[in-house]
């Protein structure tokens, strides 16, 4: 099955700026037009004007004697006139290894950096299997190339990690959240970190759901979303299943992370309590 890639510029999206491209969606600009699907799509307005757009991309094909397709991580940049900066069809910013089956770069999460390019995370699941996911967390410039090492740094090693969520810290850096022990603890829990701009880690925040100590074994987690307030001051929210009778009777909570978490231990809930919704309904 062949998809491809477009953008367009919808009238009133970026109602501040005036685009020379069509406004006509019958006519996008083409940003991979390769086999197989591509999706997961990410874009970031640069603080130059231009756009880095991120996708994952399974151009690669299917895995032999298994059912499940190679993934890469692509890129690609364009202009505010929607001219293509980088080579057609992208560029491979997380390429695969090539020789392991289980093999899959995805989840790509990407915020601003305070420069031209971008700050991305993403699941590199190549690890032979589920519980081996790593989550890895890596900046390109303008030009696409990797400045924090190849394949640059590791956020969670294994475990059934899964990346999750990602904004910028307002001064180039980034808060990065996700989420681990899935297959080990059935149900997953959840992890954040401060990196710096040249990808020093400021602080591992833990573990966001921890209902005493950080001991990585609090509450069932889903869905986190982090966002920024302040320079180097993040809210972070998620679903949570303590407060029910069973894991699929969620509250949702936040937590503020600066140096370090700042409110409760575990969250503040900013929802009803499960039994208190039934009496409310």
């Amino acid at each position: 099955m062949k998809k491809a890639l477009f953008v367009f510029n919808v009238f009133g999206f970026f109602c501040s700026m005036v685009f020379p491209w069509s406004h006509n969606i019958s006519l996008p600009v083409v940003i991979c037009n390769q086999p197989e699907e591509q999706n997961q799509l990410q874009i970031v307005r640069t603080s130059d004007g231009n756009f880095i757009i991120l996708w994952v991309d399974e151009r690669r094909g299917k895995v032999g004697g298994f059912s499940w397709k190679y993934q890469d991580i692509y890129g690609q940049k364009i202009n505010s006139s929607g001219e293509i900066q980088w080579q057609d069809n992208g560029k491979a910013i997380v390429e695969g290894y090539q020789d392991v089956d289980f093999e899959r770069q995805c989840a790509v999460r990407a915020t601003v950096d305070g420069g031209n390019g971008v700050i991305f995370s993403w699941t590199d699941a190549s690890g032979g299997g589920i519980q081996n996911n790593n989550v890895w967390i890596n900046r390109i410039n303008g030009n696409g190339d990797k400045l924090w090492g190849s394949p640059g740094v590791l956020l969670q090693s294994g475990d059934s990690g899964w990346n999750e969520s990602i904004c910028s810290d307002g001064l180039g850096g980034a808060f990065a959240v996700w989420s681990y022990g899935g297959f080990r603890l059935w149900y997953p829990r959840g992890k954040a970190t401060h990196i710096g701009q040249s990808g020093n880690i400021i602080s591992n925040l833990g573990s966001i759901s921890s209902k005493g100590g950080n001991d990585g074994e609090g509450s069932a987690i889903a869905s986190p979303v982090v966002k920024i307030t302040s320079p180097q001051v993040a809210i972070l929210g998620w679903e949570d299943d303590r407060d029910g009778l069973y894991y699929g009777w969620r509250s949702l909570r936040v937590q503020k992370f600066a140096g370090g978490p700042d409110w409760a231990l575990g969250g503040l809930r900013v929802s009803l309590l499960n039994n208190d919704i039934k009496k409310h309904c």
